[in-house]
């Protein structure tokens, strides 16, 4: 009886090797966070905080825009759906800024909506490295004045950096 034993328990064990050695180990990969997300056809930066996202701007060289929104903000949804869907809106804002989203209803987004004096949402800002104002729009934008606004700040943008 005893030597039954032993043979079906040294059976289960070089099954039990036998079945694991077969199987292909897949490499352990950590998978990080995204760091962007769209907003229709806009690229937006997910960063902690406004001083995370200047410097993302100032590794990738491009001004900082930035959107004070909220989730009840009517305004900015239309913005969402209307505005950051346009290519031609898109493809100025993902070649020439960092695209950065702030929260008013989150503890730093009323830092920064206290810090900048926003009073309307949105409020659309387009910002240096230092945080300083390149452009700026209390409300919401359509997509021809967006670009309008978009090109005001890239012209003051080139000559900052020119100096």
């Amino acid at each position: 009886m005893r030597q039954a034993y032993w043979k079906g328990l040294l059976f289960i064990v070089l099954v039990s090797i036998g079945v694991s050695s077969c199987k292909t180990k897949a490499p352990v990969v950590e998978e990080s966070a995204p760091d962007t997300y769209m907003d229709g056809k806009m690229v937006f930066q997910i960063a902690d905080d406004l001083i995370s996202a200047l410097e993302i701007a100032e590794e990738k060289n491009k001004p900082l825009f930035v959107e004070f929104e909220a989730d009840w903000c009517l305004p900015c949804k239309i913005m969402s759906e209307e505005v950051f869907t346009h290519q031609e809106t898109a493809d100025i804002f993902n070649d020439n800024f960092i695209n950065y989203k702030v929260d008013v209803e989150t503890q730093s987004g009323a830092n920064m909506k206290m810090l900048y004096g926003v009073n309307i949402i949105p409020t659309l800002l387009i910002l240096d490295h230092k945080g300083k104002t390149l452009s700026r729009n209390d409300g919401s934008l359509m997509h021809k004045s967006l670009v309008n606004l978009a090109n005001e700040a890239i012209s003051e943008w080139e000559v900052r950096v020119a100096q």
